[in-house]
C-alpha cells in the first residue's frame, strides 16, 4: 500500500515536471520617445482677404502671388487673386483665376456671382446667362442671379425680361437694393412716377442705399413738376454727401425756371414770361436751353 502511495508521488511529481511553464507577456524595454508628425502650415489666408478689405487691391494680388508660390492652386488664394483682378478691372486675368478655381470642382454663390460678372463685363452674355441659370438651380433663393440676368436683359434692350428678372429678385429678397433702385429707374423711364417713388421710399429706408435713393427720388420728382419735393430729397442726400448735391440742385434750378417760363407762354402771359426769360438768362447765362426758350418765346408772343 505504501509503495503504491509512493508510486503516486512520484508519478505526479513527473506529471508537474512535464508541464510547460507559464507563459507571461513580455514587458517591452521603454525605446526613445515618437517623433510627432509635422502638419505644413496652410496658406495666410487673413493677410490676403484684409487687404481686400480695404481695397488694396495691388497689395492683395502680390500677397495671394506669394502664397501661390507655396500652394499652388488654392482655391481660395485663385478666388481672391480672381477678385482683385476683377476690381481692377482687368476682367480677362479675373477670369483665368475663376475658371481655374471652378475647374476644381467648386462650387459657391460668391464664385458664381463673381464669374457671371466677369463675363457680363467682357460682353460675353451667352456665357454668363449659362453661368447664371446653372447658379439658379444650385441657390434657388439668391436675388443676385436674377438681378444679373436682368442686366443682360436690359444690355439686349429687352424691357419686358429686365422688369421680370428684377421683380424675380425682389421675390427673394423684397429689400435687396440693387434690384429695388434698378426697377424704379425702369418705371421712371416709362414716366410709371408712382410706381418708381413706391419703390424708390422704400430703398431710402436702408442706410447703404439711403443717398442715392433721395438723388434719384429728386430727380423723379422733378419730372413730376414736384420742385419742392425734389428740394427736401437733395436735402436728404445733402447730410451724407454735399458734393453730390451742388451740380444736381443747379440743373433742378435751372429746370424748374425753364418749366415756369414755358407754363407762362403756354398760357400767353407774355408780359411775365419775357420778364421771367430775362431773370433767367442773368442767373443761368451758360444754359444750352437759352437760345431754344428765345425761340419760343418769340414765336408765341411777338412785340
Amino acid at each position: 500500500m505504501r509503495r503504491h502511495f509512493m508510486l503516486w508521488i512520484i508519478l505526479g511529481l513527473a506529471v508537474l515536471s512535464c508541464r510547460e511553464p507559464k507563459k507571461t507577456t513580455p514587458v517591452p524595454e521603454p525605446g526613445p520617445e515618437p517623433i510627432a508628425k509635422l502638419t505644413p502650415p496652410g496658406p495666410d489666408l487673413d493677410a490676403v482677404q484684409q487687404l481686400i478689405g480695404q481695397k488694396k487691391w495691388d497689395e492683395a494680388l502680390a500677397a495671394a502671388g506669394k502664397e501661390l508660390a507655396a500652394h499652388p492652386n488654392h482655391p481660395k488664394l485663385l478666388f481672391f487673386q480672381g477678385f482683385s483682378h476683377f476690381n481692377r478691372k482687368d476682367f480677362e486675368k479675373a477670369l483665368l483665376s475663376f475658371e481655374a478655381v471652378r475647374k476644381q470642382g467648386v462650387v459657391s454663390l460668391e464664385l458664381t456671382i463673381s464669374l457671371s460678372e466677369t463675363l457680363f463685363y467682357l460682353k460675353r452674355y451667352d456665357d454668363c446667362e449659362k453661368v447664371l441659370r446653372e447658379g439658379m438651380e444650385k441657390f434657388p433663393k439668391a436675388a443676385a442671379l436674377w438681378y444679373n440676368l436682368g442686366g443682360i436683359y436690359a444690355e439686349k434692350n429687352d424691357p419686358v425680361n429686365t422688369k421680370k428678372m428684377y421683380a424675380e429678385a425682389l421675390v427673394r429678397d423684397p429689400e435687396f437694393g440693387p434690384a429695388l433702385f434698378s426697377l424704379a429707374d425702369l418705371h421712371a423711364s416709362e414716366k410709371d412716377w408712382a410706381r418708381a417713388v413706391e419703390l424708390l421710399t422704400k430703398l431710402a429706408a436702408q442706410d447703404a442705399y439711403r443717398e442715392m435713393a433721395h438723388l434719384k427720388l429728386a430727380v423723379v420728382k422733378s419730372y413730376m413738376k414736384s420742385w419742392d419735393e425734389a428740394q427736401g430729397h437733395l436735402a436728404e442726400a445733402e447730410k451724407t454727401n454735399p458734393e453730390a448735391v451742388k451740380p444736381l440742385r443747379e440743373k433742378l434750378l435751372v429746370s424748374r425756371a425753364f418749366s415756369e417760363l414755358g407754363e407762362l407762354i403756354r398760357a400767353k402771359k407774355c408780359k411775365e414770361a419775357k420778364a421771367r426769360f430775362e431773370v433767367i438768362r442773368k442767373e443761368h447765362p451758360d444754359s444750352p436751353t437759352l437760345p431754344k426758350a428765345q425761340e419760343l418765346l418769340s414765336r408765341e408772343c411777338p412785340r
